[in-house]
């Protein structure tokens, strides 16, 4: 059909060669189980990635059934620690909890740890339900220090100070400084390099590159996006590599103590390479004597959170060590460039697809229910694509740590994700193929109904 219309208008090419030969690959390995994408061997570069991003998608192998809808990860915090709330937390669906360890720095936050992680252990047997649990850690995350009065004003076009002294004080009283909690980060920072603070709310741009100060590093910076900037909030230097291991003293720690509270698997943050996953595996097993069975059969998730991880090779041998993988689209979209964000997205979504591992697709995925308690178009939207793209797991963050409605978020994904899982069938797969061939053949100038016509 294609090839005889494509032969005899004389308009074959090598992307209208791929698509004949991916459509091909697809329907001679349809089974009722399994539909696995073949991928020609043809130039990457002579493809249109965004269409092979798409078939790949919804074509490529997984280990859970298809008609499976994904399985909610719910973060715990004060808006979901009381036991009822916890109660139908789980009654709703949120069948994977997650403890942000960022956010336990001391005696009493580890405490709550322990007395949640019983209480959940408690729930899952009077439910009959298995929950699982994973500690996610800080890993090598840059953050502000603590400022006077826990709280900067920062205006566009004023010049601030970034600096490598935990408790500065600054030699004018007009003068404002800025301590940062990775001092190496300041002798990375460069002129003309853009500098994001608290996920990319404020913004600041370098006018020079660190200069010693009073036996201090500091970087003199001009402020290009003003607002409040409050104590440790996080600091990002987009495309600029850290050379700094993924698993601090601190998170060798925290997976200690996590093992202890008898929480089963560990989440590493920012992740650069393999060499990141495969530390984190050896210090577990180092822990197995002391721990056992909970340690050997922890999983490692990789929260993929940078774009030096997101490069092809580099990718691949991360899910390839990894038992999980998390799109963590947050940090990741303030590292990068935010327009190329669902771009990388979908390739570590592809990437994890191809090679059978299961992906956590996490931030902002209903933060419109943080103060409401029913979502917005564009996060139902959000939702039902994830769930037709494969996606195993879809996380809420601060909608059920921080936000007013925990419980009806976890429901309200819950519905939207089982409502569209069903367009993960072979035949609506088939029927969103040709939807792509269409949209690339009318980008390519040709027109479908005309290649139907001149076969009859």
């Amino acid at each position: 059909f294609f090839s005889s219309g494509i032969y005899k208008d004389g308009i074959k090419t090598w992307e209208q060669t791929k698509v004949f030969r991916m459509v091909t690959s697809i329907v001679t390995s349809a089974t009722p189980s399994r539909v696995v994408l073949q991928q020609p061997s043809l130039p990457a570069s002579r493809f249109n990635h965004d269409v092979q991003d798409k078939f790949a998608l919804h074509f490529a192998g997984s280990k859970r059934r298809k008609d499976e809808p994904p399985q909610i990860v719910a973060t715990l915090g004060p808006a979901s620690s009381p036991p009822d709330i916890l109660r139908q937390m789980i009654q709703a669906g949120a069948t994977t909890l997650r403890f942000n360890f960022s956010h336990v720095n001391n005696e009493s936050q580890r405490q709550w740890v322990a007395d949640t992680v019983q209480e959940i252990q408690k729930l899952s047997r009077e439910l009959g339900v298995p929950v699982s649990t994973f500690a996610d850690l800080q890993g090598p995350k840059i953050r502000t220090g603590d400022l006077p009065n826990g709280r900067m004003e920062l205006v566009d076009g004023e010049t601030v100070f970034l600096t490598d002294e935990p408790n500065p004080t600054p030699s004018d009283k007009k003068e404002k400084v800025i301590p940062v909690t990775m001092p190496a980060i300041i002798s990375a920072i460069r002129e003309g390099q853009v500098i994001k603070l608290d996920d990319g709310k404020l913004r600041l741009k370098a006018l020079e590159s660190a200069v010693q100060s009073d036996g201090a590093r500091q970087v003199r910076c001009v402020v290009e996006k003003g607002g409040t900037l409050t104590n440790r909030k996080g600091l990002n230097l987009p495309y600029v590599r850290i050379d700094v291991p993924a698993l601090s003293a601190k998170d060798r720690e925290d997976i200690r103590r996590a093992f202890s509270m008898g929480i089963q698997n560990i989440a590493v943050s920012f992740v650069q390479t393999v060499d990141d996953v495969k530390a984190a595996k050896d210090y577990i097993r180092t822990l197995i004597p002391e721990f056992g069975d909970l340690a050997r059969n922890a999983k490692v998730i990789a929260k993929i959170e940078k774009p030096d991880a997101v490069e092809p090779k580099t990718l691949r041998a991360i899910v390839q060590e990894a038992d999980m993988v998390m799109v963590a689209r947050g940090d990741l979209g303030v590292e990068a460039d935010i327009l190329d964000l669902p771009k990388l997205e979908m390739r570590i979504i592809r990437e994890c697809h191809i090679q059978k591992k299961p992906v956590i697709e996490a931030t902002q995925l209903l933060e419109s229910m943080m103060d409401s308690d029913t979502p917005s178009r564009p996060d139902v939207n959000d939702i039902a694509d994830a769930a037709r793209d494969g996606i195993q797991y879809l996380m809420l963050s601060g909608e059920t740590s921080m936000g007013k409605y925990p419980v009806e978020a976890v429901r309200t994904m819950r519905a939207i994700a089982e409502r569209y899982t069903e367009e993960r069938s072979i035949p609506a797969s088939f029927e969103r193929l040709w939807d792509a061939v269409e949209v690339f053949f009318l980008r390519s100038g040709y027109s479908l109904k005309r290649l139907f016509n001149s076969q009859h």
